[in-house]
């Protein structure tokens, strides 16, 4: 057998020079790549510095949001001893959502998400250092709770819509979905560490004194916030309409579709519900059917926070196919939970239905994943 002359090396060298051109020049897709094994996708999303201080503020914000729904509703029970007087306390707290919870989704189109997010945060931590105040001069009253809740809520009804659309800014599109999961996951694990970090607490502050806790929470927010850094385009205003004509639009869509106003509609009973139930239903089962007060509050709280988590971490990365069935099915563990633990005096049940309670909410979630870019808008 003849073997390759001189010729036929320089030929096979080209051949392979030429090869390897091509490969510069046409590099293999990012998709058809092996991702480096072992990293976990949480870590993997925090190498974005803009990510993880949102992530990072977030976290503690949320803790802080913990302490303060716990002593809000507590505080209001031991200064009246009446659950009338919880009830409006929670009614101060959840009307500014249906008030204004379409324009903060127009003004997060419209303003700096950075500028609206540390606003408000700076409104919330001022708010909620007034209570800590009134109590040191002897004048705190159960009314100024309910003024307390309605600054808080009123803020928080145009931070979430600015929240939302900062983090499709600080996230290429393809990690949309994987860093909602994880910042929901987060947001709900700190609903295990709020409660048990009150259940230390109880013993050792005044319950007006987690209010100062929450306020140390809204400004390490604000500093995580005024960290973050964009391109100008990542910040910029939302082109188009006006904020009254895109709130007018908004509006107008929704009482063209049937489906999307019955979900609206029944979203805001369920919310009214919930906000009943979870604030108030179980301060009254702790302390009325239970028995044990804060720590068996705090107990139930946390279950709730655990069932949260779990089911996050089961459902968050599942495909959304019809939107309806997976809303109705959020609502469904959370009605059977709750009417269990209205009926139990057993505090391994009621921790048991608080649990299951809390899947409705990841599951609920989902939909809201399905469409990041509408994130922070008013629209469907």
């Amino acid at each position: 057998m003849r073997k390759p002359g001189p010729a036929h090396s320089r030929a096979l060298r080209t051949f392979v020079l030429i090869k390897v051109k091509d490969l510069k020049t046409y590099p293999i897709p990012a998709r058809n790549r092996l991702e480096p094994r072992g990293e976990s996708p949480v870590l993997a999303l925090l190498r974005n510095r803009n990510y993880a201080l949102l992530y990072f503020g977030q976290f503690c914000s949320a803790i802080g949001d913990q302490l303060y729904g716990i002593a809000l509703f507590w505080l209001a029970f031991r200064l009246t001893g009446s659950s009338t007087a919880m009830a409006l306390v929670g009614a101060a707290q959840y009307i500014p959502y249906l008030l204004f919870g379409l324009v903060g989704g127009v003004l997060a189109d419209r303003f700096d998400r950075r500028r609206l997010m540390i606003a408000t945060d700076l409104a919330r931590m001022l708010a909620a250092a007034l209570v800590p105040a009134l109590h040191v001069l002897g004048i705190l009253q159960a009314w100024h709770l309910g003024a307390v809740a309605m600054i808080q809520s009123s803020a928080a009804a145009f931070f979430m819509p600015a929240r939302s659309a900062l983090m499709v800014a600080v996230l290429p599109e393809r990690d949309y979905q994987r860093g909602a999961a994880a910042f929901s996951a987060t947001i709900r694990t700190a609903r295990i560490l709020g409660p048990l970090l009150g259940s230390f607490l109880f013993a050792r502050i005044s319950l007006e004194y987690f209010f100062l806790l929450d306020a140390a929470a809204f400004l390490v927010s604000m500093l995580t916030t005024a960290a973050i850094r964009l391109q100008a385009e990542g910040n910029a205003r939302f082109p188009g309409q006006s904020g009254v004509g895109s709130l007018l639009d908004g509006l107008r869509r929704i009482g063209a579709n049937r489906n999307l106003a019955s979900c609206l509609i029944g979203n805001g009973v369920g919310m009214v519900a919930w906000t009943g139930l979870y604030s108030i239903g179980m301060v009254l089962v702790a302390e009325e059917r239970i028995g044990g007060g804060e720590v068996t509050y705090s107990m139930l709280v946390t279950a709730y926070g655990v069932g949260n988590v779990l089911a996050n971490l089961v459902v968050g990365n599942l495909p959304v196919r019809n939107r309806t069935a997976w809303i109705f099915g959020g609502w469904l563990p959370f009605a059977l939970g709750y009417l269990v633990l209205g009926f139990t005096t057993d505090l391994r049940m009621g921790l048991a239905a608080v649990a299951f309670a809390a899947i409705g909410g990841p599951v609920m979630d989902l939909e809201a994943r399905a469409s990041p870019t509408r994130w922070g808008r008013s629209g469907p």
